[in-house]
């Protein structure tokens, strides 16, 4: 890098810090009481997730990108029910281990991802990015996922996956069961309006 770029990268990355410290002054000038009550409202351990939720879901409103209110909680498809859900929440249920996460049928979106170090022909990650402020802190998030037929889907495709998440051994017959999303049906969409996870529930209707 030359010493005659420095400058110019020096004032992008100071005109990004105070756009968005205007942008947090003007949201807590407008919005702060209430915004400080909800965040306290919770119990103390939920505080720091539920007021970065919070935060995010404010921040995205205020960009022009309204949360769907009007969420279909399910779809069915030949004859089986899935719950609809974003990668992110099914990650939060399965660390939270909440009951009935497993053998449970679901459907989510995300990109076809195929890393070299996963050596079953079946195996795959369905993945998706998670903005917490801008693209560029974005953090990618992935489900392991086994399917008969992935070897006809490019890396890097938008796919729609309906799947149960089970408990399955991935290596030696003596290793641990792990969570794998085994998925029954894959379908390939285009990429969504807003190809970023930047909301999220804990329950249904899931925000998907």
């Amino acid at each position: 890098m030359n010493t005659q770029s420095k400058p110019i990268i020096t004032l992008c990355v100071c005109a990004v810090l105070l756009v968005g410290l205007i942008t947090g002054v003007v949201y807590v000038v407008m919005e702060g009481p209430a915004f400080f009550q909800k965040i306290f409202q919770s119990r103390p351990e939920e505080n720091a997730i539920n007021s970065q939720k919070e935060f995010v879901t404010q921040m995205f409103r205020a960009l022009g990108m309204p949360e769907d209110t009007n969420r279909v909680s399910r779809e069915t498809r030949n004859g089986k029910e899935y719950i609809r859900i974003n990668i992110f929440e099914l990650s939060n249920l399965c660390e939270n281990h909440v009951e009935g996460t497993e053998n449970t049928a679901y459907v989510m979106r995300g990109i076809v991802y195929k890393p070299p170090e996963f050596n079953q022909k079946d195996l795959f990650a369905l993945a998706r990015l998670l903005m917490w402020c801008c693209a560029a802190d974005a953090t990618a998030y992935a489900v392991r996922a086994t399917y008969e037929d992935i070897d006809t889907f490019e890396e890097g495709t938008w796919v729609k996956a309906y799947g149960t998440l089970v408990r399955k051994s991935m290596g030696t017959s003596d290793s641990q069961p792990e969570l794998i999303f085994k998925v029954d049906y894959l379908e390939t969409i285009d990429e969504p309006s807003n190809p970023f996870i930047t909301y999220w529930e804990e329950h249904e209707p899931f925000v998907y």
